[in-house]
C-alpha cells in the first residue's frame, strides 16, 4: 500500500470518527434542546416571587408599583400617571383591613374606600383641594350613616339612624351645630324639631301618643310657650 494509499485510508477512517462524532454531539445537543423545553415549560410557573415588581413606559417612568410594605409587612400596589404622581395606592391600614385611595392629577386625596377600627366599611369623598367633604359608612348602633362637610371641615348634612333603627335626618349650620332635625319618634311618628343660632329647641312638630298630630313652640331658652294639640 502506498503513501497516497495510506493518507486516503487514514482520511477515510478520520471521516468516520468526525461523522460519528458529529452524530453524538447532534444527538447529545437535541436532546438537552428537547429536555430543556421541557424543563423550561415545567418552570414557566403561574406565580412570580419578588419584593417589588414595577411597570414602567418608553421612557423608563415608573407607572405601577407593587410592592412588600416593610412597615405594614404587607402588600401595596401604586399606579402614577405620566406626570409622576401617585393616582391609585391599594394598602392595608392600622387595624390590618385594606383600603383603597385615589388621587386627581395633583396628587390630592379624591376616595378612599376602607374600614373603622371594627372592620365595617367606610368611604370618603374629598374636594379638588383633597379635603375630606363627605362620608359613608355605619354608626355605633351598626346602621348605615352619611356626613356632608364643608371646606372648613364641619359637618352640615348627616343621615343617621336612632337606636332603635328609625332614619333621621339632621342639617347644621356652618358651624357644625344642628338646626334641623327630621326624623322618626319612638312611636315610628314623623316628626320635625328646629333649634336656634344658641342650640336650644324652638319648635316641634310631631305626633302624640295615640298618633294625633301636635305642634310645640318654645321659647329662646327651650321653655315651652305654646302647643297646639287635636280637642
Amino acid at each position: 500500500m502506498n503513501s497516497i494509499e495510506q493518507r486516503l485510508q487514514k482520511l477515510e477512517q478520520n471521516l468516520r470518527f468526525y461523522k460519528i462524532t458529529l452524530v453524538a454531539v447532534l444527538l447529545i445537543g437535541s436532546f438537552f434542546l428537547i429536555t430543556s423545553f421541557r424543563l423550561n415549560q415545567a418552570d414557566v410557573s403561574n406565580l412570580v416571587k419578588a419584593k417589588e415588581f414595577q411597570v414602567i413606559d418608553d421612557q423608563g417612568k415608573v407607572l405601577v408599583d407593587i410592592k412588600n410594605d416593610t412597615y405594614a409587612n404587607a402588600g401595596e400596589i401604586k399606579v402614577i400617571n405620566k406626570y409622576g404622581n401617585e393616582i391609585i395606592d391599594l394598602y392595608e391600614t392600622s387595624y390590618g383591613t385594606g383600603s383603597m385611595l385615589t388621587k386627581n392629577t395633583n396628587g390630592n386625596n379624591a376616595c378612599w374606600i376602607g374600614n373603622y377600627n371594627d372592620g365595617s366599611g367606610k368611604m370618603q369623598v374629598y374636594n379638588v383641594e383633597g379635603k375630606l367633604v363627605d362620608e359613608i359608612g355605619s354608626n355605633i348602633v351598626k346602621n348605615g350613616n352619611i356626613i356632608c362637610k364643608n371646606v372648613d371641615g364641619n359637618s352640615i348634612i348627616e343621615v343617621n339612624s336612632t337606636t332603635n333603627g328609625n332614619g333621621i335626618l339632621t342639617i347644621n349650620d356652618n358651624k357644625g351645630n344642628k338646626r334641623i332635625s327630621l326624623g322618626s319618634s319612638d312611636n315610628n311618628d314623623g316628626g320635625f324639631w328646629a333649634y336656634n343660632r344658641n342650640g336650644y329647641l324652638i319648635g316641634n312638630v310631631g305626633g302624640t301618643s295615640s298618633g294625633d298630630g301636635a305642634l310645640v313652640v318654645y321659647n329662646s331658652y327651650g321653655g315651652n310657650l305654646n302647643g297646639v294639640w287635636p280637642k
